[in-house]
């Protein structure tokens, strides 16, 4: 995150790059520097194929205004329309260098850009000089709320996303009981690798918080996870206010990424940007959700980083340190890692746990 801010932004933040994983492959967050936490980051994960990476509809400025309608259509392309090399080639297939940015052309079809269609050009782009032109242009437009729809909308979405993902809570608790208790019984024989634990409750513990059976401290971060999913189970269980931030937002659309969702100093309201409204998968949004109120509890921050950097809490896979890089201490306070953990039994049952 660049900048300092004097407050703490728990925020779910975008990147820009496709990724090809096992199973889902959906979202992730960030803690801010001076005193700052930032949470949450997305990608389009489609690889190309979902309808907001194939088509993009840019509106003009004066539009919006009235003025008339410019629609374009973006691809992973570029926008495709087919000119030659020149001013809208360069523009149309997001090669502008700082160079370019002396061209009155180049000038206007950046002006001509909605809030929406210079955060998503600014996601393209190479030049770190035109990324800051973007970011400056940016912050140059004026500030609009939400709209009583907007506001209504992000509050239904969080409130699904919240009963939605609740019942995970539970569920969580009872395979990390499981786990636990399979573990105390086989401790001596699992250390000396005699024995092996298995499942898809296994799978979920060891690659949300990297540590593995042949660690003697395998039991106490179990203990340690499940507190916190008591808190938060019970913290989630009672709905908190939600702040609809429109895309003029400052903090939703900082430096070259774009927030999801944020709180500040572990307190309501958790906010949320147009990103988290916008996007269409629903267990990426209880992912934010589960994020943002984990950052309610005390001491849970985004120290051990964001699943596999930003791709995704609700990634699933078996393996240690494909998720996460940090060490398993860190990540039992991680509001990603806690999220992934409980989606992950959410998706796929709290019962499997074997000993072999």
């Amino acid at each position: 995150m660049r900048g300092s801010y004097s407050i703490t932004d728990n925020r779910l933040r975008r990147v820009a790059a496709p990724l090809s994983f096992q199973r889902n492959t959906p979202l992730a967050s960030v803690n801010a520097p001076a005193g700052g936490s930032i949470d949450r980051r997305r990608a389009c994960s489609c690889g190309g194929g979902c309808p907001r990476c194939q088509s993009v509809s840019w509106r003009s400025e004066d539009a919006e205004a009235g003025a008339g309608t410019v629609d374009r259509q973006l691809g992973h392309g570029g926008l495709g329309l087919g000119f030659g090399r020149g001013t809208n080639y360069v523009f149309d297939t997001y090669q502008v260098t700082e160079r370019d940015l002396s061209d009155p052309d180049i000038i206007a079809r950046f002006e001509s850009l909605s809030l929406t269609g210079l955060r998503e050009y600014r996601t393209h782009v190479t030049d770190p000089a035109v990324a800051d032109y973007i970011t400056r242009l940016i912050a140059s437009r004026p500030r609009v709320p939400c709209s009583t729809a907007e506001v209504q909308r992000t509050t239904q979405l969080a409130e699904d996303a919240r009963t939605q993902a609740l019942p995970y809570l539970a569920l969580a608790r009872r395979a990390l009981d499981r786990l636990h208790s399979r573990w105390i019984e086989n401790k001596a024989d699992l250390l000396a690798g005699r024995m092996r634990l298995r499942g898809e409750v296994v799978c979920a513990f060891n690659s949300n918080f990297n540590i593995t059976q042949a660690d003697p401290d395998y039991g106490a971060r179990q203990i340690w996870v499940m507190e916190r999913l008591r808190h938060l189970e019970r913290r989630m269980s009672t709905a908190v206010v939600y702040a609809c931030d429109s895309e003029s937002s400052d903090i939703c659309a900082s430096g070259n990424i774009d927030t999801v969702a944020y709180v500040r100093d572990h307190r309501p309201p958790i906010h949320f940007c147009v990103f988290f409204r916008d996007d269409p998968d629903q267990i990426a949004q209880q992912a934010t959700v589960i994020h943002e109120y984990a950052h309610l509890l005390p001491g849970v921050d985004d120290a051990g980083g964001y699943a596999m950097g930003g791709f995704g809490a609700q990634v699933m896979t078996c393996a240690t340190n494909a998720k996460f890089h940090a060490a398993s201490d860190i990540l039992t306070n991680t509001a990603d890692a806690l999220a992934g953990f409980v989606l992950h039994i959410g998706q796929t049952g709290a019962d499997t746990v074997e000993v072999r």
